[in-house]
Order: structure tokens, then sequence, then C-alpha cells
């Protein structure tokens, strides 16, 4: 079974790949892809591209003109929540 990741950028945009984060992502978890799409629809925010299209999801808190150090916080408190929840098939990075 291949391993998913869930990274975001600063601005807290959420994607899921089957890649290693590359520079400028933050990992957020790692684990089974079903697991993780019902995880992050679960806990993240949606995220609207234009009127009233559903698009990606962010990290809770993120802001898009926010500070970096603000976002970074928001991105370090969301893995920790991640990480409390304790999902079976995945698990949290950097907590």
């Amino acid at each position: 079974m291949a391993k998913f990741y869930a990274v975001c950028n600063i601005a807290g945009l959420i994607q899921l790949t089957d890649k290693q984060p590359e520079d400028g992502q933050f990992a957020l978890a790692v684990g089974d892809f079903s697991v993780l799409v019902e995880e992050i629809h679960q806990t993240a925010v949606p995220y609207y591209q234009g009127a009233d299209k559903p698009g990606r999801f962010r990290v809770p808190e993120t802001l898009d003109d926010a500070e970096p150090r603000a976002n970074l916080a928001a991105i370090a408190y969301y893995i920790q929540a991640l990480a409390k929840r304790g999902t079976a098939g995945i698990r949290a990075l950097g907590a």
C-alpha cells in the first residue's frame, strides 16, 4: 500500500500527494489515502476559489494575508491536533 502525505504551504492550503514534501511545503500527516481524505474533511476548513466553487481545504486559522509566523503557529497547532486525534491509518508528522 502506497503512503500518501498531507502537506500544506505557508498559507495553509492542503494538498495530498504520494511524494515526499518538497521545499516550501510542511508535512502534516502520512498514511492511507482514504483515511487522510476523511481526516482532512473532518478537521480542515474548506477553501473556496471563487464564488461558491469548492476547491481545496486549508489549515484552520491560516489566512492568505497573514504574517508567516501566524500561519506557522496555526500549522503547528493543527499537526498537534491531528496527533491528539490518533486516527488509525495515519500518523501526524512533526508533532
